[in-house]
C-alpha cells in the first residue's frame, strides 16, 4: 500500500511514512494538489472517528505537495507552522484531500488545504514552510 509517484511533486516529497499511510497522489501540478486517502481501522481514535493526527498528516502531505509542485530542482520546503480546523469525523470510505499554494517567495512559502469526504468538508489547515536547498 503505498504512493505511486506521477510527478514531479510527488517525487520530491516521497517518504516512508507516506507510504505507510497509503496516501495516494491524484494530480500534483502547478501550485496545487489533490491526494486521497482510504480511511483504515487503525485511523481511528476511541471515538470510532478518523484520528486528528491522520486529518493533520494527511493535510500537511496536501500542502507541502502544492508548494514541492513550485519549486526549481535542488530546493526542499519543511513545514514550520500548521493551524488545523477539525470540521467534522469521518468513520469509513475515502478522504480527498485537495491544497494550493496561496505565496512562494524565496526563503517561505504559505498554502491552504481542505479535506472532504465526498462533499461533505471534513478538516482545513494552512501553512507556512520553510524553503531550502535540498542537502
Amino acid at each position: 500500500m503505498g504512493a505511486a509517484p506521477q510527478g514531479e511533486g510527488e517525487r520530491r516529497i516521497h517518504s516512508p511514512f507516506i507510504e505507510h499511510l497509503g496516501i495516494r497522489f491524484v494530480e500534483v501540478a502547478d501550485g496545487r494538489a489533490e491526494l486521497e486517502l482510504l480511511i483504515l481501522p487503525e485511523f481511528l481514535n476511541s471515538a470510532g472517528l478518523v484520528h486528528g493526527g491522520v486529518y493533520a498528516s494527511f493535510g500537511d502531505t496536501g500542502l507541502g505537495a502544492a508548494i514541492h509542485s513550485r519549486l526549481p530542482a535542488g530546493q526542499l520546503a519543511l513545514t514550520a507552522e500548521m493551524s488545523c480546523r477539525y470540521l467534522k469525523g469521518a468513520r469509513e470510505g475515502t478522504l480527498r484531500c485537495i491544497s494550493k499554494v496561496l505565496h512562494l517567495g524565496r526563503t517561505t512559502a504559505i498554502a491552504e488545504a481542505e479535506v472532504f469526504q465526498g462533499d461533505a468538508l471534513q478538516f482545513k489547515a494552512s501553512g507556512t514552510f520553510v524553503v531550502l536547498a535540498r542537502p
